[in-house]
């Protein structure tokens, strides 16, 4: 079984947060060759922002915690997509719901590779929620 998942799973692995359990468990299963975890190539940039955020703005970790979470990040070497043709559809979608192409990357990809998207973004569930039949709330997972 596969998964596509974001930032706001990936960030639930390393920093202390709600559903951060059920984050270990998708991680833990991934390692254990259970499931497959996947997402577009975007996700390391996305990390990266989202440990500079917690370091820099809200300073509740260390910037050698978040050096060393994104080493441990990249170390997992998950298989990562460039696809030009999610690329285009993501686009596609972005304009139809006018929302960020960014979102619209995980949608796509997980609509190609017929799986769910795992999100812990809040935001983009309440926005989207009921359009996409591949989006899925970790709490829920």
């Amino acid at each position: 079984m596969q998964h596509v998942i974001d930032a706001s799973v990936v960030a639930k692995w390393f920093l202390p947060e709600a559903h951060k359990d059920k984050a270990e468990k998708l991680l833990r299963d991934f390692l254990d060759e259970k499931v497959e975890l996947t997402a577009p190539d975007l996700l390391v940039a996305e990390v990266g922002n989202t440990l500079w955020k917690r370091c820099t703005l809200l300073r509740d970790i260390s910037s050698l915690q978040a050096a060393q979470s994104y080493d441990d990040f990249l170390a997992l070497a998950l298989p990562l997509s460039s696809s030009p043709t999610v690329a285009a559809t993501a686009l596609k979608l972005a304009t139809d719901e006018r929302h960020k192409i960014y979102d619209m990357l995980y949608i796509a990809l997980a609509e190609e590779n017929a799986c769910k998207f795992v999100t812990a973004d809040e935001t983009l569930l309440n926005k989207l929620a009921g359009k996409f039949r591949c989006l899925c709330w970790l709490g829920d997972f």
